[in-house]
């Protein structure tokens, strides 16, 4: 009889794990911890960049433009060519990043 709870139990966990799995990105999950380290730094208050990206409303009302930057490689504004060496406050998104924020602007930027 005990081994029918535990089953129920593994199936029940199994199912909550896919559906997890399968959930897209979220602003709070994903796109806010990415851009607080690659962005907020110029992306905000008295800072150069032209506007910030320090809440969920800033960032969803740039959203498409910030899609359409990254996957340019345009921002984060770093130059050297990756490969060359390791340089002090490297800042550059890697292809898995970029298809996040794609990925979380096709899904209808949300918040989470």
């Amino acid at each position: 009889m005990k081994s029918v709870p535990i089953v129920f139990v593994v199936i029940a966990t199994s199912s909550c794990v896919t559906l997890s799995a399968e959930e897209g990105p979220t602003y709070c999950r994903d796109i806010a911890p990415l851009l607080n380290n690659n962005c907020v730094t110029c992306h905000r208050p008295g800072e150069v960049a032209p506007f910030s990206l320090r809440s969920y409303n800033d960032v969803r009302k740039h959203g498409r433009l910030i899609a359409a930057i990254v996957q340019a490689k345009i921002m984060p504004p770093w130059r050297p060519i990756a490969g060359y060496g390791e340089f002090l406050g490297e800042r550059r998104l890697t292809e898995e990043q970029v298809a996040l924020i794609k990925k979380w602007v096709q899904a209808g930027m949300p918040e989470g």
